[in-house]
């Protein structure tokens, strides 16, 4: 169980890195709550509708997970907390992108369920402790000067 969930990050993560919609929106269970700096979306259709303007194929982002921590609270329940560093920037025309500092740290504390043998996001819940001066404006999240 514990496995399956941090895997569940990771797969999060892969989505993210590879701009996957589907596979994104996917994760989250039907009536899920994603709480980010400044918003909330309930349900799959509002996720999907943020999530479709912030993949940019322009962009490239990466999404690095530190820590995952798994707290069982049920038979098809748990708590899941992690710690991701967030890369972005815009390719250069050979394809890589320059390195600088981190974009940002953010701090995930999520609720995962089993539904179907799948495990999903019911609420997941982003704070950014940390902001680069490099850092791509994304909505909710204050850039630093």
């Amino acid at each position: 169980m514990q496995i399956a969930c941090a895997d569940l990050v990771d797969r999060y993560a892969q989505a993210v890195n590879e701009q996957d919609v589907d596979t994104f929106v996917g994760l989250f269970a039907v009536d899920a709550v994603w709480q980010r700096p400044g918003m909330t979306m309930q349900g799959r259709e509002q996720i999907r509708a943020f999530i479709v303007q912030m993949f940019i194929p322009a962009n490239l982002v990466r999404h690095v997970n530190g820590s995952v921590v798994v707290d069982v609270l049920g038979e098809g329940q748990a708590r899941v907390r992690s710690i991701t560093t967030v890369f972005d920037g815009q390719p250069a025309p050979e394809g890589k992108v320059a390195m600088s500092s981190p974009a940002y740290l953010a701090e995930y504390d999520d609720l995962v369920v089993n539904v179907d043998g799948r495990w999903l996001f019911q609420r997941r819940h982003a704070t950014v402790t940390f902001v680069s001066t490099d850092a791509q404006p994304v909505p909710g999240i204050a850039l630093r000067q």
